[in-house]
């Protein structure tokens, strides 16, 4: 009889020990879940990022396409006001001649 008492005290004892691994195990456990938790929401922050930078890099290109748009179009803006001008200066000397044929007839 005293043997089995002594191996069920040996056994309560493995208990003990296992309940206390359980208990370290749910702590590590925890603490991995917040390692994760941390690598997860840095791996989300990251993500965020890279397509954050993805964006302004798309915004920057098509600001520079929409500047030499309007480059090109002020371009062709000041070229129809010269044509124009050119015009107008032809026009008042058209005039000028026509009158003045009209006054030596």
């Amino acid at each position: 009889g005293s043997s089995k008492g002594s191996k069920g005290g040996g056994e309560g004892a493995n208990q003990n020990h296992s309940a206390f691994s359980g208990l370290m195990d749910i702590e590590s456990g925890e603490r991995n879940e917040e390692k994760d938790l941390t690598q997860l929401t840095k791996e989300q922050s990251d993500v965020v990022i890279v397509m954050l930078r993805e964006q302004l890099k798309y915004e920057r290109d098509k600001n520079r396409d929409l500047k030499k748009s309007l480059e090109a179009k002020s371009n062709q803006t000041d070229s129809l006001e010269k044509q124009i001008h050119s015009m107008e200066k032809h026009s008042e000397l058209t005039t000028k001649i026509i009158h003045k044929q009209k006054l030596e007839i």
